[in-house]
């Protein structure tokens, strides 16, 4: 269950990629999942159904099919490739994606993505800044 757990995670994640680019790559994916859109839009939620496909495999088969095709496309697609982040702790100059879980790590207060082995122990400088910034505005602000 924890396999597919992390698959529907993943879904997720990438899911949003294909969401926000050109309408036909979106009206794809929800093709190809209708009726089942709850298997990115609320990973927690299953059907019977569902738990009958965990058990025979099927679900995990549809799983990764689905992720393969939204990978694809964002591998290939001009503007989803601009979507990705460059790791702020390393500056590897490698783009990576949220939906790269065995590599990349957010933060779970502003979404930023660093690499897992960067992003360990250590403070998120993007928090960091918004937050010295916001005491920078308080600090400056008139008295009345």
């Amino acid at each position: 269950m924890m396999k597919i757990f992390k698959l529907r995670e993943k879904l997720s994640l990438v899911a949003v990629y294909l969401l926000s680019c050109k309408h036909s790559v979106a009206e794809d994916l929800k093709k190809r999942i209708w009726p089942q859109d709850y298997l990115y839009s609320d990973i927690h939620l299953y059907s019977f159904s569902d738990l009958e496909n965990v058990i025979s495999g099927v679900l995990e088969k549809k799983l990764n099919a689905l992720i393969k095709f939204t990978i694809n496309h964002v591998e290939n697609c001009k503007l989803c490739l601009q979507k990705g982040f460059i790791c702020e702790l390393c500056s590897a100059k490698k783009i990576i994606y949220p939906f790269q879980v065995d590599v990349a790590d957010r933060c779970h207060d502003c979404g930023a993505v660093y690499h897992i082995k960067c992003f360990k122990g250590v403070e998120c400088p993007k928090c960091i800044r918004k937050a010295k910034y916001a005491s920078q505005r308080k600090s400056n602000l008139p008295l009345e």
